[in-house]
């Protein structure tokens, strides 16, 4: 029975997605995602480890997937992510065009999701990363503006660069060790490491590759966003994760990504002060939060830190729950007032009515007030930090930037909260009021901020068991609620509320950054000369195609016939978009550019 449970909530993401895209009532995400739900739940209550390997066409390579404590544990935050947003979405995609493109494209996405944490080997992952890659590049594009056709070009080539790096490291990982199977892999190199880990970081948004989730996420629909924010980028944590337990020199490893770990949070939650798009300020908090995921993934793999580990899993669980339900916040106010300007709204109080208080919960999550689950896991990565062996100067720099970041969270979510619900000072106005699914899918990811902060000990036993697999002991008893971890909850929520009103009486929230930083203007000339080397592949495909002349002209017009409901590029028609094959040149080449890397290595793969 484990064994079609596994494959069930695999394949039940585009099942049902596909379902509600071919009619109209929309409900089937709703249910799926629920049996989904019945399923893991199955899987925790039996706590029976089984497996399920899949060969493919490569000689002596397969695929698995199974249900080891940690991924079991994240797969079953991706099916709650994706119950709330199905329910959101109901009322939601009422006032959006092309529902049925979003839905099978969401469903696809989170299929994708769920085969990145279920995967027992990289190459279970990666097919998995691709495809929730290149259908979540589709929720971006969802609208037809320009800003949005902008954002999603950039994530889909920032999404090739990171497929290439991750096939090639994987490669070489194959070519070493003759396996990628999680349980056979040890001291991976450093180089492979590296490789790997930027392939990663792109999708996890860390510095300095995160500067495509401002973009991304404010064009998206706000239940894509959920997504994009809540669970996609922690598949690229979840990677690291891999990375990190994995690599030869962790010391050298784990100190690097502390580096970077520290300039995230800092560069991140910096951004979002100054930002009034209230999707954009959570895009740079997603930035800003990663960086504390980035910084138990650190000191996991510089000392075997179990409490670091602990730290980025429960942070990973966390952040997925109350960024999703900040994003579908966003959603209601784009429902009521057709912006996320945060000086232009004030009145969602009026919105929520006696739901208010719901929707203030995620808020509170990610700021760390006790009795929220923020509070668990920041106070396990800051316990981590404190007792980790690093240099002293070093370690107090680490400490010092870990409680300014927090400082800039609580004094964020202040402005966030306040400009949201509070600010509007015109008694007159009477926006609509909230529909039911908007309440229903907002409270059910408020509830589990509240459950995982009173009752954090099923996460933990899952981290525990996850933990013993790889041979380190989980700490017997944590003082989380001990004096010394609220007093210093206590000193980040007054420097947070002090913080706030600096920041409201200089006008530093309305300060003006350069509109392009040197970083991603580097990028994006490297991304146009990408753009322009497509382009020549694209001209010379088409002088080739010539050559054999008008009969494949029919079957490819067959073939558009047969892709009507998968238009990445809106046009003003109000049908269901057809789909041109010739836009698939660049996708095309880049599916054509993978292969040519793994036949390259097909040679050392045989002759081993």
């Amino acid at each position: 029975m484990t064994r079609s449970l596994i494959i069930f909530i695999l394949l039940a993401p585009f099942v049902f997605g596909t379902l509600d895209a071919l009619w109209r009532q929309r409900k089937f995400s709703i249910a799926g995602s629920s049996l989904t739900l019945v399923a893991l739940g199955i899987l925790w209550l039996t706590k029976q480890a089984d497996f399920i390997s899949i060969p493919i066409l490569l000689p002596g390579i397969g695929i698995s997937y199974g249900t080891q404590p940690i991924s079991l544990l994240l797969a079953s935050v991706t099916g709650l992510v994706w119950f709330a947003t199905s329910i959101f979405s109901e009322r939601y995609m009422q006032a959006e065009e092309n529902g049925a493109r979003f839905y099978l494209l969401f469903g696809l996405s989170v299929s994708g999701a769920m085969a990145c944490f279920l995967a027992r080997d990289f190459l279970g992952l990666l097919l998995g990363f691709e495809m929730m890659s290149l259908a979540s590049y589709g929720l971006v594009a969802h609208s037809p503006t320009r800003s949005a056709q902008r954002a999603a070009k950039l994530y889909l080539y920032l999404g090739v660069i990171s497929g290439v790096l991750l096939t090639t490291g994987l490669a070489m990982l194959w070519n070493q060790a003759g396996t990628l199977e999680y349980a056979q892999l040890h001291n991976i190199p450093l180089s492979i490491s590296v490789l790997l880990s930027l392939g990663f970081a792109i999708k996890a948004g860390a510095f300095p590759l995160h500067f495509w989730l401002p973009e991304a996420h404010p064009v998206a629909p706000s239940p894509g966003s959920a997504l994009l924010s809540g669970i996609l980028i922690k598949t690229g944590a979840f990677g690291l994760l891999l990375v990190a337990s994995l690599t030869a020199q962790g010391r050298t490893y784990g100190l690097a990504v502390i580096v970077v770990a520290l300039i995230t949070m800092s560069l991140g939650v910096l951004l979002a002060l100054v930002q009034r798009d209230a999707k954009r300020l959570l895009a740079y908090h997603s930035v800003s939060q990663m960086g504390y995921i980035l910084l138990g993934i650190g000191l996991w793999a510089f000392e075997r830190n179990a409490l670091g580990f602990g730290g980025a899993v429960f942070h990973i669980v966390n952040h997925a729950i109350f960024k999703s339900a900040l994003f579908l916040i966003c959603g209601s106010a784009l429902l009521a007032a057709s912006t996320v300007d945060l000086y232009r709204l004030g009145f969602m109080r009026k919105v929520f009515g006696w739901a208010t208080p719901l929707a203030l919960i995620p808020a509170l999550g990610i700021a760390g007030v006790p009795g929220f689950n923020g509070y668990i896991s920041k106070t396990l990565l800051h316990e981590a930090l404190l007792e980790a062996k690093l240099p002293s100067v070093f370690l107090g720099i680490a400490d010092k930037v870990f409680v300014l970041v927090a400082f800039g969270t609580v004094c964020s979510f202040i402005k966030f909260s306040w400009y949201i619900f509070f600010a509007d000072h015109d008694n007159t106005c009477e926006p609509a009021r909230a529909s039911k699914a908007e309440v229903i899918g907002i409270g059910t990811l408020s509830a589990f901020v509240v459950g995982l902060g009173v009752f954090p000990q099923p996460v933990l036993n899952a981290i525990a068991s996850g933990l013993a697999d790889l041979g380190v002991a989980w700490p017997p008893h944590l003082a989380l609620h001990g004096s010394h971890a609220l007093q210093n909850t206590g000193v980040v929520l007054v420097g947070g509320i002090v913080l706030y009103f600096v920041c409201l009486y200089t006008g530093l929230f309305h300060l003006h950054l350069p509109g392009q930083t040197p970083m991603l203007a580097l990028t994006e000339g490297l991304l146009r000369v990408v753009v322009m080397v497509s382009r020549w592949v694209s001209g010379l495909a088409a002088k080739v195609n010539g050559v054999f002349g008008g009969w494949r002209r029919e079957g490819l017009r067959i073939l558009k016939r047969s892709l009507q409901a998968l238009d990445y590029k809106p046009s003003s028609q109000t049908s269901l978009r057809a789909l041109s094959v010739t836009n698939l040149n660049f996708n095309v080449y880049v599916v054509m550019g993978v292969l040519s890397v793994l036949l390259a290595f097909y040679p050392f793969i045989v002759l081993r």
